[in-house]
């Protein structure tokens, strides 16, 4: 007769058999070593992989389509394409740079959940990120320059943005219909025309961000309700810093930093 500590022993272990049963271990997919391409990586990439993409410049659109729990890390590689992620759910991409012609865009994302893109570099696209319809969205300590469009975001929520940079781009960062999203510590600086344009947008978060010498209004508000503007800088933009439209009221303004406005106090 077994010993109650070996049955509970062989309890322990089957029971982790049952729970890792079907699950294969997680890869890291080498490109170019392992894979000529990213999207050849991508193809083949299972729950949990890592795709590393060695130093190089990487022609054509990568797509990403109904993948999940997958990381992309680029070491000094540049994507010459678009990144497209849909239909796909935690993915994090961190440390490319995108560089394309002024007709195309660098990261695009749709239907999709939790994509992470952090620490990466964007110019000469049209949007260097465009996100329309997600949930859940990180955009982390990313560059922008020479973009017709930085960072545009249509119909999302629960974005995350933090420590992105903006400079010499036609627009800055533009979001619609966007709620219960939270914005730190973004800096949008000598657009040619506005800084953050912001439109049927509600139940946001606005801290410590800086919107400086644009040349157009600093931050552009419409049909904007129950937002929160903490500790803002928005300052040295032509010719408004705030320009408030229709729609706009019972927001929270606190502690910002700004010189001119069309609308005072701040709805």
């Amino acid at each position: 007769m077994l010993k109650r500590s070996t049955m509970v022993m062989l309890f322990l272990m089957a029971s982790m058999v049952a729970l890792t049963a079907g699950h294969a271990f997680s890869a890291v997919l080498v490109v170019p070593n392992n894979f000529p391409t990213i999207q050849a990586a991508v193809d083949v990439a299972q729950p949990g992989d890592t795709i590393y993409v060695q130093p190089g410049t990487y022609a054509g659109d990568v797509l990403v389509i109904e993948k999940n729990n997958l990381t992309l890390l680029g070491r000094k590689a540049t994507i010459a394409g678009l990144l497209v992620f849909q239909y796909a759910e935690n993915i994090v991409v961190q440390g490319f740079n995108f560089l394309q012609p002024i007709s195309t865009s660098g990261v695009g994302i749709y239907d999709s959940k939790s994509i992470t893109i952090a620490s990466c570099q964007f110019s000469e696209s049209v949007f260097g990120i465009y996100v329309q319809v997600a949930t859940g969205v990180r955009l982390i300590n990313n560059k922008f320059s020479q973009c017709s469009d930085a960072i545009y975001v249509l119909q999302c929520q629960g974005l995350y943005m933090s420590r992105n940079y903006v400079t010499g781009c036609n627009f800055g960062i533009s979001w619609r219909d966007v709620r219960d999203a939270y914005a730190l510590a973004n800096e949008i600086t000598k657009s040619n025309n506005w800084g953050w344009n912001i439109g049927r947008c509600h139940n946001n978060s606005f801290a410590s961000n800086k919107i400086t010498l644009n040349k157009g209004n600093g931050l552009d508000l419409s049909f904007a309700t129950h937002n929160r503007f903490l500790d803002n800088q928005i300052t040295g933009n032509d010719p408004l810093d705030i320009h408030i439209d229709d729609g706009v009221s019972d927001n929270l303004w606190l502690d910002n930093q700004y010189g001119t406005a069309n609308v005072t106090p701040l709805p």
